[in-house]
C-alpha cells in the first residue's frame, strides 16, 4: 500500500509562465532592486547526456565534458537561448547536464535536434518537437568506444588499429576488415566493414587522418526479444526513433521501424575523425545482419531473403537521417540464424537499416495515458513508461513526474500505428497491473484508443515525502532583501541507493515543489542562477520536512538618497 505525506495540491506549482517576479524590500529606507533580475520564461528544455553503461550524467563525477549543439533544418538553431534571453545552440557541459530556454516569439510547433559529442564515446543525439509553452525533458544516451567491457545487452562492439596500413597520405595499403561478434547479447546480429586498398582517409575538410589510425564499430540490435526492465540498444538510437527527416528541404514526421544498426568511426590519436571515404577502387562496404525473427512491418511476416529493407545514414553536425537506397537481405546464415544486408558507404556516421512509419500509418494526433493507482486515482509519483512493438524494433522509454495540471499523464505524439506491450516501471521494477504475461498491458493499436488511456499500477509499498524548494537572490550589501528567481530549472537525483531524478521548475515567487521522493535516500539539488553570474550550486539533502532555501548572492542598487540598502558592491558570483 502506498503511504505518502501530502501537500495540499493547490502549493504544488510547476513553472508559472509568464509572470513577474517582484523585488522583496525589508521595510527600512527605499526599497533597493536587484541589477539583471531574470524574467520568467515560457519555454524551458533540460536534460543530461547519460553514459548509457552507468545510467548516469557523462562528466558528473569525472573529469569528462561534452559538447551539445542544437540544430534546427539543418543549421544551428537561432531560437534557443540561454536562461539570461542571450541566444546560444552550443554548449559545453561540464557535468552532463543541460537546460535552456526557447525565445518567446518562436512560432510553434518548433522541431530541434540535439547533437552530443563526448571523448571515449560514439556520438548521439534525440530530436524534440516543442509544440506548446512549458517545460521539456529529454535524456541523449551514449555508449562508450573506449571501454568495450561496458558493452549493453543488444550491443556488440569491436576496435583495431590500422595505423600500419595507412599511408603518410591517409590512403589505405592493404585490405582491411573488422566485425563485431556474434552472440546472444546482440540475437545472433553484428556489422561488418570492408576497407580495400586505396581508399582516402579524409576529414570533413578534406584532409588526410594518418598516424596511429584505429576503428570503432558497434552493432545495435533491433531488440524484439529484449524485456522491459532491462536497457536497451533502441534507447541509444541517434535522434531517436521518432526523427523527422528531410525532403525537399522540409522536415517530414515520421518513426523508424529499426531492423538494427551500427556506428562506424576511424580516427587518430589526436581526435581528428574520418569523415570522408575517397575510393580510388573498389568502394568500402558494410554488412549489418539482422535476427531472422525480425518482422516485417510491410509485411507484417518474419523477414526472409530477398527483402529490401531502406537503408539510412546519420549526420552527427545536424541530427539528421538521409536516406542512401534500399538494402536487400541475403542468403539465411544458419550458424546465426541472420541475414545480411550489405550496402556501399562512402562517409562515416551510423547507418540504419529501418522502415519508416509516416503519413497514416503515424498518429495523427497526440494521445495520452493517465496512470492510475488502484483505487483509480492518478499517480503522483514518478515512473518510467516503456512501449514496445510487439516483433518489430520499436520501443519508446519516457519518465512521468508528477504534473499539478496533468498526474500521472503522459502524452506522446508522432507514434507508430501498431500493436504494443506496455510496462510501467518503479526503480527499475515492473509495477504494471496489465492481463498479459507478467503484468503487461496490451494494446492493439498505439494511435487506436480513446484519449486518456487508463494504465492500471501496484502502488509500491513506500513512503514518500514533498520537498519545498525556494530559490532566490540575496542583496550582497543588504541580505536581508531578497527576491524569488522563476522558471528555474531544478536537477534532483539520488546520490546513495535507489535510482531516481526528475526536473522541477519554479514559479514566479521563485518556490518549487519537488513531489514524491522517497524517504531516507540523500539528493543532490543542482540548480543554476539564472542571473549574469550564472555560478551553479549543488546541495544535498535527506527528504527534509522544512522547506529548503537555496540563495544566490547578487549585485544591487538604492535609488539615490536611499536610508536602506547602500547600492551595488562586488562584481557577479
Amino acid at each position: 500500500m502506498l503511504t505518502k505525506k501530502h501537500i495540499p495540491l493547490i502549493l504544488l506549482t510547476g513553472v508559472a509562465l509568464n509572470m513577474p517576479a517582484c523585488n522583496c524590500y525589508d521595510g527600512e529606507g527605499e526599497p533597493a532592486s536587484i541589477i539583471d533580475q531574470p524574467e520568467a520564461l515560457s519555454i524551458i528544455v533540460s536534460g543530461e547526456v547519460i553514459d548509457a553503461a552507468t545510467d548516469t550524467p557523462i562528466g558528473e563525477d569525472t573529469d569528462a565534458t561534452t559538447t551539445l549543439s542544437i540544430y534546427q533544418a539543418g543549421t544551428l538553431s537561432t531560437q534557443t537561448e540561454t536562461a539570461l534571453g542571450e541566444q546560444q545552440n552550443q554548449f559545453t557541459l561540464e557535468d552532463g547536464i543541460f537546460s535552456f530556454a526557447v525565445a518567446d516569439d518562436t512560432q510553434l510547433p518548433l522541431s530541434l535536434n540535439l547533437v552530443a559529442e563526448s571523448a571515449g564515446f560514439f556520438s548521439g543525439g534525440k530530436s524534440l518537437t516543442i509544440d506548446a509553452t512549458g517545460t521539456y525533458e529529454i535524456d541523449i544516451r551514449l555508449v562508450s568506444n573506449s571501454d568495450l567491457s561496458q558493452t549493453l545487452g543488444g550491443i556488440e562492439q569491436a576496435q583495431t588499429s590500422i595505423g600500419s596500413n595507412v599511408s603518410s597520405e591517409g590512403r589505405t595499403l592493404s585490405d582491411i576488415a573488422i566485425e563485431t561478434a556474434s552472440t546472444d547479447n546482440s540475437d545472433g546480429g553484428s556489422v561488418n566493414l570492408d576497407i580495400p586498398a586505396g581508399v582516402n582517409l579524409l576529414t570533413a575538410q578534406g584532409e588526410p587522418v594518418t598516424g596511429d589510425v584505429s576503428v570503432d564499430v558497434a552493432y545495435f540490435s533491433n531488440d524484439i526479444d529484449a524485456s522491459t526492465t532491462e536497457a536497451s540498444a533502441l534507447e541509444s538510437f541517434p535522434g531517436g526513433l521518432e526523427a523527422d527527416i528531410i525532403v525537399n528541404g522540409e522536415a517530414v514526421e515520421g518513426v523508424f521501424i529499426s531492423g538494427g544498426f551500427a556506428a562506424i568511426e576511424i580516427s587518430d590519436n589526436e581526435g581528428n575523425n574520418v569523415s570522408q571515404l575517397d575510393a580510388e577502387g573498389e568502394a568500402v562496404s558494410a554488412t549489418i545482419s539482422i535476427p531472422a525473427d525480425t518482422v516485417n512491418p510491410l509485411t507484417d511476416l518474419p523477414v526472409q531473403e530477398g527483402d529490401t529493407i531502406p537503408v539510412w545514414s546519420y549526420d552527427s553536425t545536424t541530427g539528421e537521417w538521409s536516406a542512401e537506397g534500399d538494402g536487400q537481405l541475403g542468403a539465411l546464415d544458419i550458424a546465426t540464424n541472420t541475414y545480411p544486408v550489405t550496402f556501399d558507404i562512402a562517409h562515416l556516421s551510423y547507418y540504419n537499416l529501418d522502415w519508416r512509419y509516416d503519413g497514416n500509418r503515424i498518429c495523427s494526433s497526440t494521445n495520452t495515458l493517465v496512470i492510475v493507482d488502484e483505487d483509480g486515482f492518478p499517480i503522483i509519483f514518478p515512473v518510467a513508461v516503456v512501449i514496445k512493438a510487439i516483433n518489430t524494433g520499436y520501443r519508446k522509454k519516457r519518465i512521468v513526474s508528477f504534473n499539478i495540471n496533468a498526474p500521472g499523464e503522459l502524452a506522446f505524439r508522432q507514434a507508430p500505428s501498431t500493436a504494443v506491450l506496455m510496462d510501467v516501471l518503479f526503480n527499475g521494477v515492473s509495477i504494471a497491473d496489465g492481463t498479459e504475461a507478467d503484468g503487461l498491458i496490451l494494446i492493439d493499436d498505439l494511435c487506436d484508443f480513446p484519449d486518456n488511456l487508463e494504465v492500471p499500477v501496484v502502488a509500491p509499498d513506500a513512503l514518500f515525502v514533498d520537498v519545498e524548494v525556494n530559490v532566490i537572490h540575496r542583496c550582497r550589501n543588504n541580505p536581508s532583501i531578497t527576491t524569488g528567481v522563476p522558471s528555474t530549472s531544478i536537477r534532483y537525483s539520488t546520490r546513495t541507493g535507489v535510482r531516481q531524478r526528475g526536473w522541477v521548475y519554479t514559479d514566479s515567487s521563485g518556490r518549487a515543489i519537488i513531489p514524491s521522493l522517497l524517504e531516507g535516500p540523500t539528493y543532490r539539488l543542482r540548480v543554476t542562477d539564472r542571473s549574469a553570474g550564472r555560478s551553479t550550486r549543488n546541495q544535498d539533502i535527506t527528504t527534509p520536512t522544512d522547506p529548503v532555501t537555496i540563495a544566490f548572492d547578487v549585485d544591487c542598487q538604492t535609488p539615490t538618497g536611499a536610508t536602506g540598502a547602500t547600492g551595488a558592491l562586488g562584481g557577479g558570483e
